[in-house]
């Protein structure tokens, strides 16, 4: 009897200790439930962020907290990270309570609990970090040389569409002779049946870790501002793929 209660006392306190940081977390965490969509739990950052209570997020399809002109677009992620598993990192926006979009950086895994299986969000806003560009290089040239400024967007191969934020757009069309983006690909590949044979894998696409990833460099994207209101914008992967060139 003394052992079972030493035994519930340890599983109390790790519960006691999980709730505490999860709860309080700098970042805003979110569960949703893959077979429904469901938001299951968050934390107060996520109440924070969101302008929402935790009462309102879990009654919420995982949609929700994501602009609504994009609802198929999440739905899609959603549902392609189910499929893949992992660890998913992107860029993504938040929808709030009084119609903002926020864009955040997000770290997606996917983990059973009991008979539950969920994807955890880890959500950091990033709206106050962006300069407009992700890498300051220096070109020497015969007047002494010149700053050149590149915003890097990777996905994996397949993706459709890639998010720019509004300050990135306004950047390159302050700087259309000093501004690149610089689209990466990340190639997929089948697993082979020597690996999956040997239990290592379950069959399906993964990273790839004998290809290089592609690279393309794309010279004045944008012809206009974004919306006065848009936080961000998003573009068709492959027509700026097609637009740009070898960096090399």
């Amino acid at each position: 009897v003394i052992e079972d209660f030493r035994d519930i006392s340890k599983i109390k306190e790790s519960e006691e200790q999980f709730r505490s940081i999860f709860n309080n977390s700098a970042e805003a965490i979110i569960w949703a439930d893959t077979a429904t969509g469901k938001i299951i739990r968050c934390n107060r950052q996520a109440e924070k962020l969101l302008g929402w209570s935790r009462d309102e997020l879990v009654t919420m399809h995982q949609t929700r907290i994501h602009p609504p002109d994009q609802e198929e677009k999440y739905r899609k992620i959603f549902a392609d990270h189910i499929r893949k598993g992992g660890i998913y990192k992107d860029e993504l926006e938040l929808y709030t309570c009084d119609g903002r979009s926020i864009p955040t950086e997000v770290n997606a895994s996917v983990h059973d609990i009991g008979k539950l299986q969920i994807i955890q969000g880890i959500f950091r806003d990033v709206s106050k970090e962006n300069v407009g560009y992700d890498i300051e290089s220096f070109v020497p040239d015969d007047r002494g040389g010149r700053l050149r400024f590149i915003e890097v967007k990777g996905r994996i191969e397949g993706a459709t569409t890639v998010t720019v934020s509004r300050n990135e757009i306004l950047t390159a069309l302050n700087k259309p002779e000093d501004w690149i983006l610089a689209l990466v690909e990340v190639p997929l590949q089948e697993e082979t049946p020597a690996d999956v044979a040997d239990g290592f894998r379950e069959p399906g696409p993964t990273y790839a870790t004998m290809k290089a990833p592609r690279v393309r460099y794309v010279r004045q994207p944008f012809t206009r501002e974004p919306d006065f209101h848009a936080v961000s914008v998003n573009f068709d992967w492959r027509k700026l793929w097609d637009s740009g060139n070898s960096p090399f």
